[in-house]
């Protein structure tokens, strides 16, 4: 299943943003990334087609170092 890794997004967010000491971008491919690689608590933000969405929430509620939460809109 071919994903697209956002290349404009985290330019943009850092423009807006600067650099926060709480955030820490993460540009790596959803499906792929190793949730244990975040130390400490982490939140997920993501735009994701729907077509990932479940595969992703799975990844995620699968692995060993899980948000505190998890929300949808």
């Amino acid at each position: 299943m071919p994903t697209k890794i956002a290349t404009t997004c985290p330019a943009v967010i850092s423009n807006t943003l600067g650099q926060p000491k709480n955030l820490t971008l993460i540009n790596r491919d959803a499906l792929d990334f190793k949730w244990n690689q975040i130390p400490g608590q982490y939140k997920i933000v993501a735009n994701l087609p729907y077509y990932i969405t479940a595969p992703f929430i799975r990844s995620v509620l699968e692995s060993s170092h899980k948000p505190p939460i998890v929300t949808g809109k």
